[in-house]
């Protein structure tokens, strides 16, 4: 190949993408489809639920099947600089399961966009003997739309207590949240926004 045909593509190449600039408008994301196979059911294990999790947190067609992820011993424990963020106000006193439905309605009815993403598992799991209670720990990531066209991001880690109860489901008995090693909010402080 000549110099004259590379110099003659590079310059095609740049014009190329200096006269792009402009010529694509960014889009406002939209809601996706809940996923095509529903709810996973939670006797499959762990996994199922945080899939449950991603697939159906903070949508109002999945309500249902992220609520069936919560243990009726359900607890929620933010991180403590969240907490503090809220003070005067404590909207993380009383975290149960009935609070988490609320919160994840409340989430639902006003998000315009979602995406939820456990990421990796940062420590490994932690499992009892019996194996009916499993310790995961996630890193995540949450990617909102309120009004169009900001998109908030809250990152962090989850560390998340599974039981599996008599029926053989497994569900969420406890959910401890932490800040990541980047400044964005985290999920917490979303849900105790979304409760006051």
């Amino acid at each position: 190949m000549s110099t004259k045909m590379l110099m003659r593509g590079l310059l095609i190449g740049a014009c190329l993408t200096a006269g792009a600039c402009g010529l694509f408008e960014t889009r406002t994301p939209e809601q996706p489809p809940p996923p095509t196979e529903g709810c996973r059911p939670l006797t499959s294990g762990t996994l199922a639920v945080v899939l449950n999790i991603e697939d159906f947190y903070g949508r109002l067609s999945g309500r249902t099947c992220y609520v069936s992820t919560l243990d009726t011993s359900f607890v929620f424990h933010p991180d403590a600089q969240d907490s503090s963020q809220f003070l005067p106000s404590t909207p993380f006193a009383g975290w149960d399961e009935v609070v988490e439905g609320q919160v994840n309605e409340s989430i639902a009815n006003v998000q315009r966009f979602i995406q939820v993403d456990f990421i990796d598992e940062y420590a490994s799991a932690v499992i009892s003997t019996d194996q009916n209670t499993e310790q995961r720990f996630w890193n995540y990531q949450l990617r909102l739309v309120l009004t169009a066209p900001d998109t908030l991001r809250f990152t962090g880690k989850a560390d998340l207590t599974l039981h599996r109860g008599n029926t053989g489901e497994w569900r969420i008995t406890s959910w401890v949240d932490h800040r990541g090693g980047v400044t964005d909010s985290t999920w917490g402080f979303l849900r105790g926004s979304s409760r006051i």
